[in-house]
């Protein structure tokens, strides 16, 4: 069976909305009018007007207590269910178990929330096993365990990810964006 390893974080669960809400709340002097919703676009604006730290605060409590604020990427769920069957599926993802900065709150038990509300995994009729569920806590480690796992195929919105698995792996990047790598 295909091994296909999907990243978590602006893979599956989609946090433009949350960030934007929250930004907007928190960061007054960000112009949201010329702005986009996009993660990225926010989160350069919040570095380069409040400085880097108060985006990784900011960070600490989009991934942590505001999880379940985020929304799952459209059509995510019915394309497992499609592949689920002749594709064993692992999410692996670049996630600290506490936030480097602010409350301490575990973050992986709030992604583990974040999967079961959304009927993805940790819940009756799981669409992907919680035992292929994993965590890393570095960026090394992940590559390590996507190593490890053998994976085949492996989906990220991160490029620097993709480009550091081993040359066998099919890299697809997650991103509206053409790049050299295929786009998903």
């Amino acid at each position: 069976m295909i091994k296909l390893g999907i990243d978590l974080d602006n893979t599956i669960i989609c946090y433009d909305e949350l960030i934007y809400n929250l930004a907007k709340k928190k960061f007054p002097r960000i112009n949201f009018i010329r702005n986009s919703k996009s993660k990225k676009v926010i989160k350069n604006e919040i570095i380069k007007i409040y400085g880097n730290e108060q985006w990784t605060k900011l960070q600490g409590i989009i991934y942590g207590k505001k999880i379940l604020e985020a929304k799952v990427f459209n059509g995510f769920k019915k394309g497992i269910k499609k592949l689920k069957d002749e594709f064993e599926i692992f999410i692996i993802s670049h996630k600290t178990n506490k936030a480097a900065i602010g409350k301490n709150i575990n973050l992986h038990a709030a992604a583990k929330k974040f999967l079961k509300k959304n009927n993805i995994s940790f819940c009756k009729n799981e669409l992907i096993d919680k035992n292929k569920i994993l965590f890393a806590g570095t960026q090394n480690e992940k590559i390590r365990i996507i190593k490890n796992k053998k994976i085949d195929i492996f989906i990220d919105d991160l490029d620097g990810v993709l480009k550091s698995l081993p040359e066998k792996v099919t890299k697809i990047h997650f991103s509206k964006k053409k790049k050299t790598l295929k786009n998903f």
